[in-house]
């Protein structure tokens, strides 16, 4: 491995930007909504894999990325699906609606009030 980016460790300055734009499609977990956010805001395709929650009571971050999945700024699937996702991502090249981050968030977080 030539390179290794691990979160909340000392990685190279600027390191996420550079993959994003070296990336035509960003495959990122739901794990943190500043990820998912930051992914979205680098203007490619953002797949964010779902997790299987088998509760009935969904948290604050599954609502939110699924409320992201609702406007259009992600792609929500399941790791079965992601294959399937990208290569249609990659044959059709839809188009990305793009958002400021911190807008993105604020208005997740006002549709769940």
């Amino acid at each position: 491995c030539k390179l290794l980016v691990i979160a909340n460790e000392k990685n190279i300055d600027g390191i996420v930007p550079a993959i994003f734009g070296l990336s035509e499609v960003v495959v990122v977990s739901p794990d943190s909504v500043s990820m998912v956010s930051e992914a979205i805001s680098s203007e490619k395709h953002v797949v964010v894999f779902r997790e299987m929650n088998k509760e009935s009571h969904k948290s604050k971050y599954e609502r939110i990325i699924e409320d992201l999945e609702r406007k259009g700024y992600i792609n929500l699937q399941t790791p079965e699906e992601i294959y399937d996702s990208l290569k249609r991502i990659l044959k059709e090249k839809p188009s990305i609606k793009e958002l400021d981050d911190r807008k993105i968030i604020t208005e997740s977080l006002i549709s769940l009030i």
